[in-house]
């Protein structure tokens, strides 16, 4: 979800592959619970409707139990999910905001910065990324806790990561996430952050039409006139060039797809922009299997299904496709390997 920065050669322009141009629940009050001033129900036993609280975010459903072991920390408190994390600091901060969260005393955020809590709102933040990008489990309660918290506090990031997570599961408009995209609505029509420009950008283009992919497009543009043209220039670059690709695509502008596909491939050096750059490659370019093996070892699957064919020495013109008996033998395994990688 966020990137560290790296030290990175000299970019080409951006304006080489796009022409820059100017231009979770949340809801918190529900879930207070409190005894009726009057009955709830008819005197012949027979009960009214009871309306149900909207789904939040908010509440505490977890104790000091679910908090992740120190060697979660030790592992996912570095590059390149997050940099500069001491996991020390993320284990003592978790356990002091999960304490907080639980006793739920009056004004409890109000004073998170200060001691004898010292918590970083980036800190965290980034506590919920780790836990995020975990494997499954009861902390992930903890992990949107924060992030409620944060989102209330106007904390940028934790808003922009709450509402792309609702756009991954499709839960956009839903009520628990709708704090956090009241808020984010807020953040884009500044124009001034190219992480909020990309969202908007994205929201935009899961709708597939013309008109949402052209006002799309005028969204990454944006993005990338306000954060320069150096790769690694802010945090979303690549989901931003990537999806202006498959927009492109889309609109059956092959050529401008294929150039911004190359710089994610050989710029921002991103294995799926390896793949996606492939695919527009003509079968009989050399540059074809560079891009779709540099892809499969980096995990992309369809890139490891191709190789499985191109290092198949029964395929005609494969790559794999050797001489001696020991040629087949050694194309052979690593066909195996490339399917193994392909969950097939």
């Amino acid at each position: 979800m966020f990137s560290a920065r790296r030290t990175v050669r000299p970019a080409r322009s951006l304006c080489r592959w796009e022409p820059v141009q100017n231009g979770i629940r949340l809801t918190d009050l529900a879930n207070r619970t409190s005894r009726a001033p009057f009955s709830t129900s008819h005197r012949c036993g027979v009960p009214l409707p009871v309306r149900k609280a909207p789904p939040s975010f908010a509440k505490a459903r977890f104790s000091r139990m679910e908090v992740p072991q120190l060697a979660f920390f030790e592992d996912a408190a570095k590059p390149s999910l997050a940099s500069g994390l001491d996991p020390q600091e993320c284990f003592r901060s978790a356990h002091a905001y999960v304490d907080l969260a639980v006793a739920d005393n009056p004004g409890w955020r109000d004073s998170l910065r200060d001691p004898p809590h010292s918590l970083s709102y980036a800190t965290l933040h980034y506590i919920a990324v780790m836990i995020m990008n975990g494997p499954p489990g009861p902390a992930f309660n903890i992990a949107t806790h924060i992030y409620h918290t944060l989102t209330m506090a106007n904390y940028a990031p934790s808003i922009l990561t709450v509402v792309r997570l609702a756009l991954m599961r499709k839960m956009l408009g839903q009520p628990q996430f709708s704090q956090a995209q009241d808020k984010f609505t807020l953040m884009a029509r500044r124009k001034d952050d190219p992480n909020a420009c990309t969202l908007q950008g994205l929201i935009l283009s899961a709708k597939t039409t013309p008109e949402t992919d052209r006002e799309a497009l005028q969204w990454f543009r944006t993005a990338a006139s306000l954060a320069g043209e150096e790769p690694g220039a802010w945090e979303w670059q690549a989901s931003c060039a990537l999806e202006m690709g498959k927009i492109y695509l889309r609109l059956k502008q092959n050529d401008r797809a294929k150039a911004i596909w190359r710089y994610c491939a050989q710029d921002l050096d991103i294995a799926e922009g390896c793949w996606l750059y492939s695919t527009l490659l003509e079968p009989s370019d050399p540059e074809k299997y560079i891009m779709v093996r540099k892809a499969a070892v980096s995990g992309i699957p369809q890139a490891a299904q191709e190789m499985a064919i191109l290092d198949d020495p029964s395929v005609e013109g494969s790559e794999g496709g050797g001489s001696s008996s020991w040629d087949i033998k050694a194309s052979n395994v690593f066909k195996k390997e490339w399917q193994a990688i392909a969950g097939a």
